[in-house]
């Protein structure tokens, strides 16, 4: 056998590969101590495809765009492996509509027109597997569930013009994007944005709800990421619809398996645990905001309750915007405090699964302090342990992204380790009306619980970013860490935008 012989032969016995990019809707979370973990929909493929005559292979990425899934080695992986006779399904559009630069893109214009949606899915994925003799096919993104049943907006992915960070991000529908490009390019097309909102509308709403993730067995994780259940429906959905397109791999399709799941395929995940009684989470008798999130005084105040003297307030403004005060900044009144052996503040609070790594980010407006500013502590903290209206001391372990203030000085980000306060780098003095962007970011999580925490406050003048590395925040048995927008001693401050992102 000549070597072309040799070539042409192996071609022939090798397995065609599916190669599935995308985001959290679509990719794998494995080790999840959630009641109902989160499953893409790209992990639930195999059920209705023939994996003896071909194989998958799921690269997607949670939390990514189809911009900066550009930058992961799982976009180069796809790039070197791909090739001719193998398949990409596309599944983007979650993130495309973040206003944020690193994810945005526009879902205005078409394939030929540079920073849309369509010509970064055009030049980035369909052309490069095109040029290889790959079949593409792409998928529009699944609604995100809806209560009331309104799918003409966000929750189907037609977005509103949006500003931030000093720049507009033009809002779009990028559904409809998809859809053009395909119709454009003679492509494959699943249209998961339909399919999905008809489910939704159409199923019992206490089995549509089962369609995502529960943190408990009873609480929801939010109303994008699926279930088991969900993963299954809409891999379902992607399988059916393959069958009336001319792409080659409807030809892979079990036709004897195509029939939609039902809810008894949700199991309880034996890793779940519920959550610990070393956390009391209840809703505050003082603060009492709209659960997922929480309010409270804790730690050590001076006072027993805010009902006994002027500590602070916590008011709700919109579903990701607070107002945190404590101590009375007009009056020069100062309550609480962070130093070097306990804490005590006011906040608003989420816990999640600790076993993810995740972003935890919002704008800040000190909109009043104490005329002694040395003595002035506010920003995001994530906990390990946390009360509700608990007025006693306390030193668990945590970092912030934020300010403390030490001995006359003032610095950004800080930590507690094993009860110690670890400071960050000293900055000046901050003044009444300014504008602070506050994140952290939890990675490289390992063992379900020790992960790096990347602390960042930025200014109009100053960007500060911290690491505190291998940090464990697991308190005995619980499996949840906590987010805190806090104030503490004498300041007044608005947040707002702030939301956690599930990263892997």
């Amino acid at each position: 056998m000549t070597g072309k012989e040799k070539d042409m032969q192996e071609k022939k016995e090798k397995k065609p590969v599916l190669f599935v990019v995308g985001d959290s809707t679509v990719s794998e979370f494995p080790g999840e101590t959630i009641a109902y973990p989160r499953y893409g929909y790209g992990t639930r493929l195999k059920d209705y495809l023939d994996t003896s005559k071909i194989d998958i292979k799921n690269l997607a990425l949670s939390g990514r765009s189809s911009k900066s899934f550009l930058k992961e080695e799982n976009y180069a992986y796809l790039l070197s492996h791909l090739s001719e006779g193998d398949f990409l399904l596309i599944g983007f559009g979650h993130n495309d509509e973040k206003a944020e630069e690193e994810r945005f893109t526009d879902a205005n214009g078409d394939y030929k027109t540079e920073g849309s949606f369509a010509y970064n899915l055009y030049t980035n994925y369909i052309r490069p597997a095109l040029d290889k003799k790959a079949h593409v096919v792409v998928c529009t993104p699944i609604c995100r569930y809806d209560p009331d049943g309104y799918y003409s907006a966000q929750s189907g992915h037609v977005t509103s013009d949006a500003f931030a960070n000093g720049k507009l991000y033009k809002g779009g529908d990028y559904p409809a994007s998809i859809r053009k490009l395909c119709s454009e390019l003679s492509l494959p097309l699943i249209d998961l944005t339909e399919e999905t909102k008809e489910l939704y509308l159409h199923l019992d709403p206490k089995i549509a709800r089962r369609l995502f993730a529960f943190t408990s067995e009873d609480v929801q994780y939010d109303k994008t990421h699926t279930s088991f259940f969900g993963a299954s429906y809409n891999a379902y959905f992607v399988a059916k619809d393959l069958l009336k397109t001319s792409s080659p791999l409807k030809e892979y399709v079990r036709k004897e398996k195509l029939v939609p799941p039902t809810l008894e395929c949700l199991k309880l995940n034996p890793a779940y645990r519920p959550l610990s009684k070393n956390s009391e989470v209840r809703v505050s008798d003082l603060f009492p905001l709209k659960e997922p999130v929480y309010g409270t005084e804790y730690g050590n105040l001076g006072e027993l309750s805010v009902s006994k003297g002027d500590l602070g307030d916590i008011k709700e403004l919109a579903e990701d915007a607070y107002i945190v005060r404590m101590g009375n900044p007009r009056k020069n009144l100062y309550k609480g405090g962070i130093d070097e052996e306990q804490d005590g503040f006011f906040g608003a609070f989420a816990f999640k699964d600790i076993d993810n790594d995740y972003l935890f980010a919002s704008k800040a407006t000190l909109l009043s302090c104490g005329a002694d500013k040395t003595r002035v502590s506010f920003g995001l903290m994530i906990r390990k342990e946390i009360k509700t209206d608990v007025p006693l001391s306390t030193h668990t372990d945590y970092v912030s992204a934020g300010f403390v203030s030490l001995h006359g000085k003032t610095y950004a980000n800080f930590s507690r380790r094993n009860g110690k306060l670890v400071p960050g780098e000293e900055v000046p003095i901050f003044n009444e009306g300014d504008v602070f962007m506050f994140s952290i970011e939890k990675s490289h999580t390992v063992y379900g619980h020790v992960a790096d925490y990347t602390c960042i406050v930025k200014t109009g003048d100053y960007e500060k970013r911290t690491v505190f590395s291998a940090l464990d925040l697991k308190n005995g048995e619980d499996t949840k860490i906590y987010f805190v927008l806090f104030a503490s001693t004498s300041a007044e401050v608005k947040f707002e935008h702030a939301e956690i992102l599930t990263l892997n």
